[in-house]
């Protein structure tokens, strides 16, 4: 799964002109979380088209990468997120963030995450029987 990381200074407005330059290029937007600090604000963005949404920003200004990220599609029921944690516990794996959305298609939590050996853990998971994009 691709992820585009966007970097914006931290102004009034800021997000919101991001989101209409990827909507006016007919990218759609499936997940995003926002950092901030003092001067600069990070969107993590996992969009319908990817290229087109850095490529769209970077016209426009702003700073925006293209990383790979793993979704883990998680059952709805309590203790299922724990469950995934406690076997990328398990694994030794490093989560470097996460941010958690849904599969339009079946209505289920999907976590999203940056971590080392991506491979290595979608394999794994995979084998485990989760569904891994």
């Amino acid at each position: 799964m691709k992820q585009v990381s966007v970097f914006a200074e931290n102004k009034k407005g800021a997000i919101k002109e991001i989101f209409d330059l990827i909507a006016e290029a007919g990218v759609g937007v499936i997940a995003s979380v926002t950092y901030d600090s003092a001067e600069f604000g990070m969107l993590r963005l996992i969009v319908t088209e990817p290229e087109r949404a850095a490529l769209v920003l970077s016209e426009n200004g702003y700073l925006a990468r293209i990383t790979p990220v793993l979704g883990v599609r998680i059952s709805d029921e309590n203790g299922s997120l724990a469950k995934m944690l406690g076997i990328l516990r398990d694994m030794n794996i490093d989560i470097e963030y996460s941010y958690l959305s849904f599969d339009r298609e079946t209505s289920l939590p999907v976590m999203v995450f940056s971590c080392d050996a991506m491979d290595e853990v979608e394999e794994s998971l995979t084998q485990r029987g989760m569904t891994v994009s």
